[in-house]
Parts: C-alpha cells; sequence; structure tokens
C-alpha cells in the first residue's frame, strides 16, 4: 500500500506542474477581458485584446453622406489580431452605422462611432454639417427660411435713414470701398485707446412690432486688424430682445487679447439653455457643429443667425450660427420664457466685455448692411 501512495504522488505532482506552466505561458487565460472564446483560440490561443483603434474614411459629412469605418485590434504587445466587432454609434439620430462599419449622416451634430468586441472598444468622433452648408457658399446664397416677411434691410448709407431705427450714442458712419454688402458706408464703433471694459461706443436700435417666433438675422462685420479682445473673452456685437425685453440673447465674438476670435452666442435670463454651457439661465452656445472656425481680424466676415422662441410652457426653442456660410453652431430643447416667445427689439451695441480691462490703441468694428427677417 506504501509502495503504491510513493508511485501516485509523482505523477500527481508532475501533472499539477505541466498545468501551472501552460497557465504561465498562456496570455489569455478565463480571467482575461476579453476571453478566451472559440474565435480567440482559432486566432491565437496565448493572445488578448489589449486595444481598438477605430478610423473613419472622412472626419466630417453633411449630411446625407456616408464613410467608411475601419477598426485596427492589437494585442498587449501590440500586434494586429483578427477580431469581429460590433459597430455602434453615441447618438443613432446624428449619424447611423451598419454591421459592417458603414457610416451615414444624419443630422447636424457631434458623434463617436464604437466598435466593440466584448469588454473592449475604440471610438472615432465624427462631425456632421447641414447639407447645403458643407463648405462656404456661392454669393447671394444664404440660410434665410421660405415664408419670412422683412424687418428690416438697412445698408447704412447715413445716420437715421431707417425711421425705424434709432442711432445714438454716437454712432459713426464710415467709407469703406471693401465692404461686401452695400459699398462704400459702414456703421462704425470706434474704440479710442484706454476705453475701459463694461460699454459699449456706439448704439443703434431697431425697433418693430410685427414680433416673428421665428427670426433670421445677417450681418456683414470686420474687427479691425489690431482688434485686442476684452480680458473676459468677451467681444459682443448686438442683442435681440423677446416681448418683455427680457430674456434676451447676445450675439459675440469670443476671444481675449489676440487670441482667435470664434462665434458665441449667449443666453441673458432664460428658463432653460439646452446644451450649453454656463450659467443654467444665462448660457453660452459656442460652436458645437465646427468648434475650429474662426474670425479673422481685419477681414469682413457673413454672420447669420436664425432664432426660434418657444411655445408656452415648452422647451422647443432654438438656435443656429453660421460664419461665412458654414454651419457652426446648433442647439434646441431651449425654453427663453414661460409664455409664447416672440422676438423683439434688436440693439446693435457692441460693448467691449465684462467688466474690466482698457484698450491698448485705437480700434474699431464695422457693419457692412444688417438685415432681419421673421415669419409667425
Amino acid at each position: 500500500m506504501g509502495v503504491l501512495m510513493n508511485r501516485t504522488l509523482p505523477s500527481v505532482t508532475t501533472l499539477f506542474l505541466i498545468f501551472l506552466a501552460v497557465a504561465s505561458c498562456s496570455d489569455n487565460s478565463i480571467t482575461a477581458p476579453d476571453g478566451p472564446s472559440s474565435d480567440d483560440l482559432a486566432a491565437d490561443a496565448n493572445r488578448v485584446i489589449g486595444s481598438i483603434q477605430v478610423t473613419l474614411g472622412a472626419s466630417s459629412l453633411a449630411v446625407g453622406q456616408t464613410t467608411q469605418a475601419s477598426v485596427l485590434i492589437l494585442d498587449r504587445q501590440g500586434r494586429p489580431l483578427k477580431r469581429s466587432v460590433e459597430w455602434s454609434s453615441s447618438d443613432p439620430a446624428i449619424a447611423a452605422v451598419d454591421t459592417a462599419g458603414l457610416v451615414s449622416a444624419l443630422s447636424p451634430g457631434v458623434v463617436s462611432i464604437v466598435a466593440t468586441h466584448r469588454l473592449k472598444s475604440g471610438s472615432a468622433q465624427l462631425t456632421v454639417v447641414a447639407a447645403d452648408t458643407a463648405s462656404p457658399p456661392p454669393t447671394g446664397s444664404f440660410q434665410e427660411p421660405s415664408g419670412t416677411y422683412v424687418i428690416s434691410d438697412r445698408a447704412f448709407g447715413a445716420l437715421n435713414e431707417d425711421q425705424s431705427w434709432t442711432d445714438e450714442n454716437p454712432a459713426t458712419i464710415a467709407s469703406d470701398a471693401s465692404a461686401p454688402r452695400s459699398p462704400s458706408k459702414v456703421w462704425r464703433a470706434v474704440y479710442p485707446k484706454g476705453f475701459t471694459g463694461g460699454r459699449g461706443p456706439a448704439n443703434s436700435w431697431l425697433e418693430f412690432s410685427n414680433r416673428p417666433r421665428t427670426a433670421y438675422v445677417r450681418w456683414y462685420f470686420k474687427y479691425s486688424s489690431n482688434w485686442y479682445g476684452n480680458g473676459t473673452g468677451i467681444n459682443k456685437m448686438f442683442y435681440v430682445w423677446t416681448n418683455g425685453n427680457m430674456p434676451s440673447i447676445v450675439i459675440i465674438a469670443k476671444g481675449a487679447g489676440t487670441s482667435a476670435l470664434a462665434l458665441r452666442i449667449a443666453g441673458q435670463d432664460i428658463l432653460k439653455g439646452g446644451a450649453g454651457h454656463g450659467d443654467a439661465s444665462n448660457p453660452d452656445w459656442d460652436q458645437n457643429i465646427v468648434p475650429t472656425a474662426r474670425i479673422s481680424r481685419g477681414e469682413w466676415h457673413l454672420g447669420e443667425v436664425l432664432l426660434v422662441g418657444n411655445t408656452t410652457g415648452t422647451a422647443n426653442g432654438s438656435i443656429d450660427g453660421w460664419i461665412d456660410g458654414v454651419h457652426v453652431t446648433s442647439y434646441s430643447g431651449i425654453q427663453f420664457r414661460s409664455g409664447n416667445a416672440l422676438w423683439g427689439d434688436m440693439n446693435l451695441d457692441p460693448v467691449w466685455g465684462g467688466i474690466g480691462g482698457t484698450v491698448p490703441e485705437t480700434q474699431t468694428f464695422d457693419v457692412d448692411h444688417f438685415y432681419m427677417s421673421g415669419k409667425p
């Protein structure tokens, strides 16, 4: 009996040591995050996924366009692996992806295209822009919706030329032969050296009684080549007020000092701000479709905004913004006020700031032609 036990124990020990050796050599144990499974073992029994990398044929699409997503799967040593993945979209309303990785752009926004194998995943970001604004439009092509009526179409040929406007504080009409829409006269705000923040040097009101729920504004503007942004990054262009004066929205060129300028649409005293950041009742709606679009100093730009007020008790308002025909900003789910939000007076009041700071050298802000329309 003792002899038999002495012969059996070495055999058990040997088998146990062989099991440990096999387990230690394999990188694909039962506790590995992605396996093992039959397809893992068929590809390589000793390798597990280290990373999944997703690449898109195009990182920006217009609505209606498609691109192909591809995937590179690497093991923990950076060697390629062959594995199947499941494709998905972080927001199928913006872009959809099929089982083969073909991505279809459906509506403007930013979305992630994701490839997943069990517990491992990787993604790539896709920007979708409106179909008619994927590139700058030809001359005469604008974003004005159909069915609107004209509220104002001012060329700024002289002060107080339009009885619906009130020019004050003191607005200036200057000459600029390079003005793109109605040369050579432009509306000019002059910020002399030492001008302090928190106010504007010129002020013109557009007052109208036919208040629309949908308002479209188009204007050409230029910041002087030496433009120095207020330290707060807030360089206002104009306000549009709702019925009852508040709440309102403010069109801003965002950028401090000599840093790059970008479009910002800000809300003041609203109820719900959609996806804007900052104070919930005073949100900042920055460029969320094309974050890299910039406003260059010393050059004329075309600005366009489309404002849709909410109906009573509903957060169904929206704002959209374009720079030089490119759709850069789009937010929805906004409730400006508890009742119907109708758009009222417009105030061309380019406040420098934010409070604080002084202008280092005399600089200017010009507007060439201002157009506004609306519909119920």
